[in-house]
């Protein structure tokens, strides 16, 4: 914090301690709820926290009219005396903070007589819970949209003198926990000096911080889902109630009965929908007819025909009318199940595990789920303290806005992407809020670009900076490596040079940010950064993928690779020398075997009953690998054996095998082009021996 904001902090806190009545605490919610319930707020948008005329704390809220409830627009003014906690919820990635206010009982009661109709309407989807409704949580936005540090507004009157300045959402933890709490304590005491109760135990905490595990708990029990962006280029993430419409044919609607969740009637995509049918409903309406004389009586002779010429119409119907796109986004589970720190959990749906088919391009769902795999079941507790794994989420946000390859020195740096990417920087702090980046030894991103994949992995962050009071062991220390692992052999440089002067910027910008003197993660000694020190390596040998569409599986391998060697993870001092080959021998058999191998962990982990749904999609749109059918060697023994005659097309077994497929339907079309086969080439060979990739070597894909 710069040395204007401090005093300008240190002020407002004087000011609090003084009771003055000036002050100012504002916060500017995104959104409001209570209980179960999303209030508009006014177009202000502010929740403000000042002091009355007789020296008392009280919080002003702006409420929009609600037409449906019933209240109209008002300006709210609640005691502290009347709230009983208050909960905070740091930022998460993308996740904003959070303020939760329990209000009391009388609280709640004069705030529905103001508002009319908002505690029938909180307590109603929670089934009366009063403890839950009376809970009003603020998830807060941001005063300055170009500045992540704006959540919160403090503002005083000095000497006639009005002072306003946003600060982060660390400075308002702590004023809410140091000054805000003993006056909420104050007024507990005064309420029970009142009620003469002596028997009245006082709480341990007024204001209390919560994890991101307690606030996950915190919203399953208020019914209310969070939201996280759908695309990697959406702007904000948000949260939902449950009293939403849901498909019938979804998972949130078979387990919204038991839940208690309130569903709305579903869309036209049911699947029972006759509609959808055509000449099916036609046919059906035609047979009732023949039914039904004209009196609407069954005879004798429509009775028999019907039971002997008559088609099965309901059987084709059901089969006809099931919903395969509704089918498609089920989902079959969330991995890992609890929150674990260091990893960001997936949803697998159908959809998801479709892309393990052959000649499929992997999502990133996939390689998520993988990526969470390799660091819960395949590293160590010490490795995972040492090591931060980036999702797929992070380079689109690191490179937002601006253009291919802008940095691939094959053009002028232009300065407004310099200002781009800066402002990116600026909004991707608060991912190394919690953790010193230089103090870990691994940094993996996966990263997705024109519908390709690759990894880069930095290396010993730390070896970039210079310790000025030791500078010449410093510079004899191991320095900072950036691995560039391109499943498509790197041959073209471009990609190369944007990709890490990207990165570099990051690491120099995240130094200045935390760790820096006088920063967070400062060192005890004076330091400095070099970015000389930062080499951007390609490891000799890696594997190099032999098609057009299989480059996640050889990420997913790089990764494995890197952490789960039979001799250790792959150290800094290994890195000069490092030879994959020496490491992974038969590492191209295994990224061709990789598809199977996370086909069969998704199997595992989601269950016999989504298994089973999962079977039965498959069968339905003839896709899979658990139906590669006579080339797959393993069979299940329950199975029967292979019939002489054909089986019938609408049969097909629900049975898969850990088993490899067979080499022909890996390599059913082989290609000559393909950039393993241009990599080996005698010619490439001898020009990458001649001159290095990043000297302007020419296009090859």
């Amino acid at each position: 914090m710069e040395q204007a904001d401090q005093n300008h902090l240190n002020k407002f806190k004087e000011f609090i301690r003084k009771q003055d009545a000036s002050i100012s605490l504002q916060f500017k919610p995104a959104q409001a709820f209570f209980g179960n319930h999303l209030t508009e707020l006014d177009a202000d948008g502010t929740v403000a926290i000042r002091i009355n005329r007789k020296n008392k704390l009280y919080m002003r809220i702006k409420f929009a009219g609600d037409p449906v409830i019933g209240y109209k627009t008002a300006d709210v003014g609640l005691s502290f005396g009347h709230i009983d906690q208050i909960k905070l919820v740091d930022e998460e990635k993308d996740r904003p903070p959070v303020i939760i206010f329990t209000l009391s009982p009388g609280g709640f009661e004069q705030l529905d007589n103001v508002l009319p109709g908002l505690k029938d309407a909180a307590e109603s989807s929670l089934r009366g819970s009063k403890p839950t409704s009376r809970m009003m949580m603020l998830s807060l936005g941001l005063f300055n949209e170009k500045d992540d540090d704006s959540h919160l507004q403090i503002g005083f009157n000095d000497q006639g003198l009005e002072y306003s300045k946003c600060t982060d959402f660390d400075n308002a933890k702590i004023i809410l926990k140091d000054y805000i709490s003993p006056v909420m304590l104050q007024h507990f005491k005064e309420k029970v000096a009142k009620k003469k109760d002596v028997s009245t135990v006082v709480p341990m905490v007024f204001v209390q911080e919560i994890d991101n595990q307690e606030f996950d708990v915190f919203l399953q029990r208020q019914r209310i889902v969070y939201q996280q962006r759908t695309s990697l280029f959406s702007r904000m993430s948000t949260y939902q109630n449950w009293h939403i419409s849901i498909p019938l044919n979804s998972e949130a609607y078979s387990k919204g009965s038991a839940v208690g969740i309130a569903v709305r009637k579903p869309n036209k995509q049911h699947i029972e929908d006759f509609e959808k049918v055509g000449k099916l409903v036609r046919k059906r309406k035609i047979d009732e007819g023949l039914e039904k004389g004209d009196n609407g009586v069954q005879s004798s002779s429509s009775s028999s025909r019907k039971s002997s010429s008559s088609p099965p119409v309901s059987t084709q119907l059901k089969k006809s009318t099931i919903d395969v796109r509704g089918m498609a986004g089920y989902k079959l589970c969330d991995y890992p199940l609890k929150p674990i720190d260091g990893i960001d959990p997936v949803e697998i749906s159908i959809k998801d595990v479709k892309t393990l088919d052959r000649k499929e391009f992997v999502n990133d769902a996939i390689l998520a789920f993988m990526q969470n795999y390799i660091y819960i079941h395949r590293m160590n507790d010490d490795l995972k303290k040492r090591t931060v794994m980036c999702n797929t989420f992070f380079y689109p946000r690191l490179v937002r806005d601006l253009p291919q390859l802008c940095y691939s020195q094959r053009r002028p740096i232009n300065l407004e992407n310099d200002a781009q990417l800066e402002e990116n920087l600026l909004k991707l702090h608060r991912w190394f809020k919690r953790y010193d980046l230089f103090g870990k030894d691994y940094m993996v991103i996966p990263v997705n670009e024109d519908l390709h994949w690759l990894l880069i992995a930095v290396i010993n962050p730390a070896g970039a900076i210079i310790d000025l009071a030791n500078e010449n062991e410093s510079r004899n220390a191991p320095k900072t490596y950036m691995l560039f692992m391109d499943p498509m052999s790197g041959l073209d440089p471009t990609k190369c040079n944007h990709m890490s002067y990207c990165v570099k910027r990051l690491l120099k910008r995240m130094y200045d940010l935390y760790k820096a003197p006088e920063k967070k993660y400062a060192s005890a000694n004076p330091t400095m950064y070099d970015e000389s020190r930062v080499i951007v390596v390609r490891p000799k040998n890696i594997p190099i993928q032999d098609n057009f569409f299989d480059c996640g599986m050889y990420v997913l391998h790089y990764i494995e690779g890197l952490f789960c060697s039979p001799t250790g993870p792959i150290t800094v001092n290994q890195i000069p020398t490092l030879d994959w080959a020496e490491h992974w021998p038969e590492a191209e058999k295994m990224c061709d075997l990789m598809r199977d191998k996370v086909y069969n962990l998704l199997n595992k982990t989601i269950g016999s009953d989504n298994r089973s749904r999962l079977a039965q999609y498959e069968q339905i749109c003839r896709c899979g690998l658990s139906r590669e059918g006579a080339l797959r060697n393993g069979r299940r023994h329950s199975a029967p054996h292979p019939r002489r005659t054909p089986r019938h097309l609408d049969f097909y077994r629900r049975c898969y095998s850990l088993n490899p497929p067979n080499k022909n339907i890996i390599n059913d079309e082989p290609m000559f082009t393909t950039p393993r086969g241009i990599a080996i080439m005698p010619l490439t060979q001898r020009v990458r021996s001649l001159r290095k990739p990043e000297e302007g070597f020419p296009l090859a894909y």
